[in-house]
């Protein structure tokens, strides 16, 4: 008993500090009030970001045959890249597609619905 109560209290503290660390670098692509705001609107959209900002976005090859001139493009640098240093915000309905600068790659960043299908299936 004693050690199934410790073990809740634990998990609940680290997905406490967790989320706050998450927040953190959320405040550098929102600002609080938008972060309040989509708490308030959207909160599922909300906990998705949380519980998946480290799997946001993906890396993958052009795609040949396929209209990719008019991607924006954008520099991801080789040392200490973080996501959240690019400024994208997350649209609900639709991935965003960026060319990487340099390389034959493809940034792709998932929409809110993504996000949250994600959320919904890991919870079941």
């Amino acid at each position: 008993m004693k050690r199934g109560l410790l073990y809740i209290t634990f998990s609940l503290l680290v997905t406490i500090g967790y989320s706050q660390e998450v927040e953190q670098k959320l405040l550098k692509v929102y600002s609080s009030e938008e972060i309040a705001e989509m708490k308030k609107k959207d909160a599922q959209l909300y906990k998705a970001l949380i519980n998946g900002f480290d799997n946001i976005y993906y890396i993958a090859e052009l795609p040949s045959g396929k209209e990719t001139e008019n991607l924006p493009s954008i520099t991801i640098p080789k040392d200490n890249f973080s996501f959240e240093s690019l400024g994208i915000k997350i649209i609900e309905d639709q991935n965003q597609y960026f060319k990487i600068n340099g390389t034959n790659k493809l940034l792709v960043v998932k929409s809110g619905l993504v996000l949250k299908n994600e959320l919904n299936n890991k919870q079941q």
